[in-house]
């Protein structure tokens, strides 16, 4: 037996054991959301999660306890409500992401600025207006103490 056929066995192998592993992820994928339209159905019927869970506990072999139960529950109504939502990244098959089909627009900050074109001899008659003389001889200089100041840097 050579060393490329050995190589080739193994490559074969390989491919097969990639695409079972990919069948394998699909179904459970299908399977995990057939249980959460189950759960779901079953809640709105009115059947508590903890009477679900007791169920699944007795189905896996596991001893019915009260905190086994409590964590059944709980993972279940998560996976109900993450399946059913579809919203965002949903967790799939042994941590893995799912990006949902469509994803939300970014939301842009936008920034408008407005020119203005002034004539040179009317903004002189306004800058007349805004220094008149005689509204500094109206200042009573105690107003002007106790005015807060800014510090010059």
């Amino acid at each position: 037996m050579s060393a490329g056929s050995a190589v080739e066995g193994l490559l074969h192998a390989l491919e097969e054991s990639v695409r079972a592993e990919q069948m394998a992820k699909a179904r459970l994928r299908l399977t995990t959301e057939r249980v959460a339209q189950l759960v779901r159905r079953l809640q709105s019927v009115g059947l508590k999660s903890f009477v679900i869970a007791g169920r699944v506990a007795r189905t896996l072999g596991l001893s019915p306890t009260v905190e086994t139960q409590r964590r059944i529950a709980s993972r279940l109504r998560q996976r109900a409500s993450r399946v059913t939502r579809r919203r965002g990244i949903v967790s799939g098959a042994h941590g893995e992401a799912e990006v949902a089909a469509k994803a939300e627009p970014k939301l842009i900050r936008r920034v408008v600025t407005t020119e203005y074109e002034v004539d040179p001899e009317e903004d002189l008659e306004h800058e007349e207006e805004l220094e008149d003389p005689e509204d500094d001889e109206d200042v009573d200089p105690e107003d002007e103490k106790s005015r807060p100041r800014r510090r010059k840097r």
